[in-house]
């Protein structure tokens, strides 16, 4: 069975202007690869598309303000933007996509949502089975300005880091079955987000990939 691998991430933020998040990926796509968007926003959910036309699907939604997206077995692309839209609504968004390789289909979404004030946000103790790839979401629920942040503790690999740590984004890509615990540590206490979703490790070939097969 393959194991999942980190590709690339791209991140982008509007700043507090208008109702959209834009970025495109620095490095080609690759055919039958995996994306995951993690979103910060106000509690609306975009419409999440991109140039290569994958289609995007909404694995957590935490309504105080994060969501986790994925697309499978995608489309090659030279340059691939995506774009996150919330409509008639207008606030401070940012967002980020990270492709990995080796991953074909989501398991269950493991929302641990939390939104507790505490110098420990994560969530509940999970279980996966052999090459499960965990993406987790930490988010301070009120930006101060700066004055404190979220890291990950081990085993997760941070990934995106937005505003000094006010929104983190990592995952654990986990080679053998057995329980593990996602957290993060702030350096006040002050209330935070956590969600997490597990995706199982596997390949599959597009449609219109070729393949030969001969016979000696």
């Amino acid at each position: 069975m393959p194991i999942p691998i980190f590709v690339q991430e791209k991140d982008s933020s509007n700043g507090g202007v208008g109702n959209t998040v834009s970025f495109t990926f620095a490095s080609p796509n690759t055919r039958g690869n995996f994306i995951v968007i993690g979103a910060f926003d106000d509690g609306n959910v975009p419409a999440v598309t991109d140039t290569a036309l994958n289609i995007y699907h909404l694995a957590v939604n935490d309504t105080t303000g994060i969501q986790i997206f994925y697309a499978w077995n995608i489309n090659p692309s030279a340059s691939n933007t995506v774009t996150l839209n919330w409509g008639a609504d207008s606030n401070f968004f940012n967002a980020c996509g990270i492709e990995y390789s080796g991953v074909m289909y989501t398991g269950s979404p493991l929302d641990g949502s939390s939104h507790t004030a505490s110098s420990s946000p994560g969530t509940s103790l999970v279980t996966g089975t052999i090459n499960t790839l965990f993406f987790e979401e930490l988010a301070i629920a009120c930006f101060n300005g700066g004055s404190s942040g979220i890291s990950f503790n081990t085993p997760f690999v941070q990934r995106y880091n937005f505003n000094s740590g006010q929104v983190v984004v990592g995952e654990f890509i986990q080679q053998l079955p057995g329980p593990i615990s996602a957290s993060g540590t702030t350096t006040i206490s002050q209330n935070w987000h956590a969600a997490i979703v597990s995706f199982k490790a596997d390949y599959i070939v597009k449609p219109t990939d070729t393949m030969f097969f001969g016979i000696t």
